[in-house]
């Protein structure tokens, strides 16, 4: 109960913060925007798969993360959890919220958003889920598709809670 009063307090002062004003282990990170390949690892549902022994959990917006001890244990909180190159090329994009758009052959264009949680070389890596909300079963067919990725407030990658 007191982390979901938390939660809506932030929510409710969050256009009152600055970035002067953010707690020290949360680091404001520049948004970035670009086409990039896109594709999916199984072992991000491996509940044996800790985050501790990942990149992030020591990076400087690994708080958010660190919370958790598995992977999964992630996917209570967020719609979906990503590997970046970003973070590979800087830890403060640890805890970020990216947005995945896709545009498929029929033109129709859907978003997917994961907090990163892992770094990657060269391309973007969501869980299953994620990666099959971009085109359903084509994608897992493809194995990897292009897309634009873009960093957004953490709370668009937040699930809602009742």
């Amino acid at each position: 109960m007191q982390s979901a009063l938390l939660t809506t307090v932030l929510a409710l002062a969050a256009p009152l913060v600055s970035a002067a004003t953010l707690p020290r282990d949360v680091v404001e990170v520049e948004a970035r925007d670009t086409t990039v390949p896109v594709s999916y690892a199984t072992a991000y549902l491996d509940i044996s798969l800790k985050i501790a022994d990942f990149g992030c959990s020591a990076a400087p917006n690994g708080s958010i993360v660190k919370e958790y001890e598995y992977f999964v244990d992630v996917l209570e909180d967020y719609y979906s959890i990503i590997a970046t190159p970003w973070a590979a090329d800087n830890k403060t994009a640890c805890g970020q919220c990216v947005e995945v758009t896709y545009t498929n052959a029929a033109g129709e264009k859907r978003k997917v958003y994961g907090v990163t949680v892992d770094s990657t070389g060269g391309y973007f890596n969501f869980d299953q889920a994620g990666f099959a909300g971009l085109d359903g079963r084509a994608s897992f067919d493809a194995g990897t598709l292009q897309a634009t990725a873009t960093t957004v407030d953490l709370q668009k990658c937040r699930r809602a809670r009742q």
